[in-house]
């Protein structure tokens, strides 16, 4: 989910909706969106074969239960960060232009599968302030992380000084190295879900310096984006 606020009814449950939730949907399921009062919702929804993702299941994820394979009572909203949103989002623009084909539908799929099968990218913030949650959350989204930890202050509403000792105090590093962070796990799920040139992406998540942001994102991920992009893990 894009925007907006809501309900969703499935199965004869009701979950909130809130941006960046994901859900699983599969032909057995009875769900419903219904919006609150006069707001709209914005949604991405991709609708494909059920013998596509058994296929899938067979060939990679054989005895898991995972995602669309949990049993109903164990599968809930998935909720996802501003970064994953936002490529999600730019990937499935991409999956609409490209051939209706399956590989490329697969190639989809399977990246957005790797990325939530994945290590989480969130640091743990669960002992930091409601101000800091909330920073940290919107500095996510493209405009904000492009301009860096300027804005990151800003959308925290304190000090500098103070914002530095209460991020150093809870996640163990500067402000800097945690926006920082969240650019190259921007960058990282850009150069998996899209074909955009390695320059364009370092641009769209805020590095003017090239140089600068090889040499964050080796540091970071122990390879340079080309070969990140390369490497089965990427695929």
């Amino acid at each position: 989910m894009n925007a907006g606020r809501g309900w969703h009814l499935i199965n004869g449950q009701r979950e909130r909706l809130q941006p960046g939730d994901l859900w699983f949907i599969r032909p057995e399921d009875v769900h419903q969106l219904v919006p609150v009062g006069t707001e709209s919702l914005a949604i991405t929804n991709i609708a494909f074969p059920a013998e596509v993702l058994e296929w899938l299941r067979e060939r990679y994820f054989a005895g898991e239960a995972r995602w669309f394979w949990l049993p109903t009572a164990a599968r809930g909203t998935l909720q996802v960060d501003a970064v994953r949103l936002h490529a999600l989002n730019a990937a499935a623009d991409k999956l609409a232009v490209d051939p209706r084909d399956r590989l490329h539908f697969e190639h989809f799929l399977l990246g957005v599968f790797a990325e939530l099968g994945g290590p989480a990218v969130e640091l743990e913030l669960k002992r930091a302030p409601d101000w800091l949650r909330e920073a940290c959350r919107r500095i996510c989204e493209p405009e904000p992380l492009r301009e860096g930890v300027t804005a990151f202050f800003r959308l925290a509403g304190r000090s500098p000084e103070h914002v530095a000792r209460v991020v150093r105090a809870t996640l163990g590093i500067t402000p800097s190295e945690y926006v920082n962070r969240r650019r190259i796990a921007q960058a990282a799920f850009q150069l998996r879900m899209t074909a955009r040139p390695v320059t364009e992406i370092a641009f769209d998540v805020g590095y003017e310096n090239l140089s600068h942001f090889f040499h964050v994102f080796r540091r970071l991920n122990g390879t340079s984006p080309g070969g990140y992009r390369a490497s089965p893990s990427a695929i």
